[in-house]
């Protein structure tokens, strides 16, 4: 009697134990490399490493201590890598919106937008300021107080625009840091200390130099106000033909060209009625392929396809029947490939 009573003892506080187990919704989600994939509690968060800590979740700075966070919340970023309601993007692209807004405000015909590594963006980085190497301010800079080295500044994008020139960048360090952005303008590193708020916008700092302290981003704009940022040119501007691109890679069974793109290799370019558009994408899916996406509308080149892209590279998608759309991919082992001309195909092109 006493081990039949033992025994149920012991079911009871078995099925008192399952029953009582916290259940959460968990939601699949996608690494910023679409390489790792698992579960995050809330839809609106990002799987930053399935090998993390679900106590961490919601601590980006986390990223850079030995447990990583397994998901990080809305709005939050790790380096250039933004979670957007779920989706990683990137503060680049935000920047892009950004910029694109000015443009969309005070040249809408005729300007260029392209972001890139700066030392694609800008023109000339050698030269110094204060007796140090502007490079200086791009490398080699440790976030939260780690030891491991990182990108000081994420993509530069550059907006040309009527004859202006802004641009743009993210920071990976606080904006007071000894390396600080600042100082590779000739500006002090506190320049921007007042605009330490949390009202998700750009503040004036002076000198046409703006921040966001929300973002960490920096934007310098010469001779005008920064108007509030037009989200809905994502919309109207990017994602049509993004959407172009991708049903073409659909039709070629190009399955690793998917939605949505993190855009911190950008570039948007309009002269009247001739549009470029295109992009590049570093270091995705378990391939780890590097690909671009590249769109021409209203742009006229005999035979683009036969006498111009498969001319540099045959194993590229071309499609010249309408508007010109090129995919290309690249993988670590090859080195000849149209992706390697991205830069090319786009910054140094001029729209007439």
């Amino acid at each position: 009697m006493k081990k039949l009573l033992l025994t149920a003892l012991i079911l009871f506080v078995v099925v008192f134990t399952v029953v009582a187990v916290d259940w959460y919704p968990a939601i699949f989600k996608q690494g910023w490399h679409q390489r790792s994939a698992d579960f995050c509690s809330l839809d609106t968060q990002c799987l930053v490493s399935p090998a993390g800590s679900q106590e961490f979740d919601g601590m980006p700075e986390k990223f850079f201590s030995e447990i990583k966070p397994y998901c990080i919340n809305n709005n939050q970023y790790i380096l250039d890598f933004y979670c957007d309601n779920g989706f990683w993007s990137s503060r680049t692209k935000l920047l892009a919106l950004e910029l694109l807004t000015v443009a969309n405000g005070q040249s809408p015909n005729d300007f260029s937008l392209f972001c890139a590594q700066p030392e694609l963006a800008f023109n000339n980085v050698n030269y110094e300021v204060d007796d140090v190497l502007v490079t200086e301010y791009f490398d080699n800079c440790h976030p939260y107080g780690t030891q491991d080295n990182y990108k000081c500044i994420n993509s530069v994008c550059v907006l040309k625009y009527g004859n202006n020139v802004a641009f743009g960048t993210s920071l990976n360090i606080p904006i007071d840091d000894s390396k600080s952005f600042l100082k590779a303008l000739g500006k002090s590193s506190n320049l921007c200390n007042r605009e330490k708020n949390n009202n998700n916008r750009f503040d004036l700092c002076s000198d046409n130099i703006w921040y966001n302290h929300d973002t960490e981003s920096i934007i310098v704009l010469p001779g005008a106000s920064m108007p509030a940022v037009n989200t809905n040119l994502e919309n109207t501007l990017i994602n049509p033909k993004f959407n172009t691109l991708k049903s073409l890679a659909q039709s070629s069974n190009m399955s690793f060209f998917k939605e949505p793109k993190v855009f911190n290799n950008l570039y948007f370019a309009k002269k009247n009625n001739k549009e470029v558009f295109s992009f590049l994408e570093k270091d995705k899916t378990e391939f780890s392929y590097d690909y671009i996406g590249l769109q021409m509308n209203n742009v006229e080149i005999s035979n683009f396809c036969d006498d111009v892209i498969y001319t540099i590279d045959s194993n590229v998608v071309c499609d010249d029947s309408g508007n010109l759309l090129v995919i290309a991919k690249k993988t670590p082992e090859i080195d000849d490939s149209l992706v390697m001309l991205w830069a090319d195909l786009t910054a140094k092109l001029r729209l007439t």
